[in-house]
């Protein structure tokens, strides 16, 4: 396959222990691409307003959030996030 996706959801950090772990206590996300070189990235999302999950909804919001100058400013129809800045 070209591309797998998994999402590993936990109930409690001892099931399973053979599963992928995640980088960080209370959840990460990690994106591993396979080939000449490899690479892996964990990325650790945290926030002074909660876990990992609060952060990455903030990140995901700040996208839709920045994007409206453009938006705004764009000819009506279509657009795409290739798009926009």
């Amino acid at each position: 396959p070209v591309i797998v996706v998994e999402h590993v959801t936990r109930v409690r950090g001892d099931l399973r222990p053979d599963w992928a772990q995640p980088a960080q206590e209370g959840g990460s996300y990690r994106v591993e691409i396979t080939g000449e070189p490899s690479y892996v990235v964990d990325i650790c999302p945290t926030s002074t307003k909660g876990d990992h999950n609060h952060a990455a909804i903030a990140a995901g919001a700040a996208r839709v959030v920045n994007a409206i100058p453009a938006v705004l400013a764009a000819p009506p129809g279509i657009r795409t996030t290739l798009d926009l800045p």
